[in-house]
């Protein structure tokens, strides 16, 4: 870990503070899903949080993987453009933000063998074509995706205060985690950028 605490400190600032200025330019406050309170709007914390897990069966990954093939776009774009259609038609929003979870073991090879908590969930803006989903909108997410995992090590309190946000306040309301199964290496995720 004290690795990959060096390798933090020669990260280039500025450079990843002009990222997330840009990347999340517009943001005003975090999409809230159907059904749910805004944040600050909650009666309890037993209000505020739920969790849904979905697994993939081998014949569902072996069609998204067909499709993948078919597409040339990774499973991980295709369902992060999903949650964002999801997420724009549900909440009436054209520009919707959700967390999406990274790990620093991606980003540097020489991170790959370190041992410790390298993973972090970071705020993705996605403006939405709803008249219909185009390669090219599915393009401009992948690379969106590919800054938010080159720039995966930044804090969600350094990203609030490079976008002045407040710090009590969520950047994202709902996160889409992508996990392959950790016994069968067919069904982990290929994540491409």
């Amino acid at each position: 870990y004290r690795d990959y605490i060096a390798w933090l400190t020669r990260q280039d600032e500025p450079k990843a503070e002009a990222f997330w200025r840009m990347a999340l330019e517009g943001f005003s406050n975090a999409t809230a899903l159907a059904g749910t309170l805004p944040y600050g709007r909650r009666s309890s914390v037993e209000d505020e949080y739920g969790q849904r897990q979905v697994r993939l069966m081998p014949d569902a990954v072996a069609r998204a993987r067909a499709v993948e093939a078919e597409t040339g776009f990774a499973l991980a774009t295709l369902l992060h453009g999903a949650w964002a259609l999801l997420l724009s038609r549900y909440s009436g929003e054209e520009q919707v933000t959700f967390g999406i979870t990274v790990s620093s073991r991606s980003i540097d090879a020489r991170m790959a063998n370190s041992l410790g908590p390298l993973t972090n969930t970071l705020p993705a803006l996605v403006k939405v074509c709803r008249e219909k989903v185009t390669r090219l909108w599915l393009e401009e997410l992948r690379t969106r995706q590919a800054g938010l995992y080159q720039y995966g090590y930044c804090s969600s309190a350094q990203i609030r205060k490079w976008i002045d946000q407040p710090e009590d306040g969520p950047l994202f309301e709902s996160r889409l985690i992508l996990d392959g199964d950790p016994v069968d290496p067919f069904l982990r995720p290929t994540l491409k950028t």
